[in-house]
């Protein structure tokens, strides 16, 4: 289709697009940016209006936009790596009680696995089903390393020399006193 075919998309679609691309290509979150509904609701719809030519026109000409740009894809990746890096427990588990507080709202990028069951309670007097879980987060270091060498520059590597390219000379000051012999 070509780009003078494309039709105008209504305010609301541009903002679904936009969300869409800025959510990972998440569509049940950028419906639920855009429109107020609930989340079963937002997945059906988001995945419908998906199907759309014109929107999905729309959705690839903002990602090939994102792509050429250097500057917005560098932001972009940053951002993730953020997410990660930043995250917190308490994020998906109630501190007070331990149980999961994991739900459709729940920043999901920084999870890398996560795992269900269902477990009988061991009281005896009480023998009923609870939902036990366990989830596995991205390495927070390896996004701080990450972020580190896009925004400042650092590399793994470093080398420390004196004046005029000498080796540094190094003083070691031991606070504290040693055993007696």
């Amino acid at each position: 289709m070509k780009e003078e075919e494309i039709k105008e998309l209504s305010d609301k679609h541009k903002l679904f697009v936009s969300e869409y691309v800025k959510n990972n290509c998440n569509a049940t979150k950028a419906y639920m940016a855009v429109y107020d509904v609930d989340s079963e609701s937002a997945r059906r719809l988001g995945s419908l209006l998906l199907t759309n030519i014109d929107i999905k026109a729309a959705v690839n000409k903002e990602i090939d936009r994102i792509l050429s740009d250097k500057k917005e894809l560098t932001l972009q990746v940053i951002n993730e790596y953020k997410k990660i890096a930043f995250s917190d427990m308490s994020q998906y588990i109630d501190p007070m009680t331990g149980e999961n507080v994991i739900n459709e709202n729940t920043e999901k990028a920084v999870i890398k696995s996560i795992q269900f069951d269902t477990v009988r309670n061991p009281n005896k007097d009480n023998p009923e089903y609870r939902e036990k879980f366990k989830f596995e987060l991205y390495n927070k270091q390896n996004a701080l390393d990450s972020i580190s060498k896009l925004v400042l520059g650092l590399s793994e590597k470093h080398e420390l020399t004196g004046k005029n390219g000498e080796p540094l000379d190094m003083i070691i000051n031991i606070v504290g006193t040693l055993p007696k012999e």
